[in-house]
């Protein structure tokens, strides 16, 4: 792996992470289970919780 993919990769890795704090902050806020959370936008419970953990990101329709 070049360092330019790697530093890629981590940037990725601190976006996901760092999104998945404020989903998490803002679902706990509105006093949502990740199962309301992901009814109310249509996606699975645990669609949330992989994004909360950052081990996924939400599809967001920008190309």
């Amino acid at each position: 792996m070049t360092e330019a993919t790697e530093i890629r990769r981590r940037a990725r890795s601190e976006i996901a992470h760092a999104l998945g704090a404020r989903i998490r902050s803002k679902r706990e806020i509105m006093g949502l289970t990740t199962g309301e959370l992901g009814r109310a936008i249509e996606v699975t419970g645990n669609a949330i919780i992989q994004y909360e953990s950052g081990r996924a990101a939400p599809e967001t329709g920008a190309t």
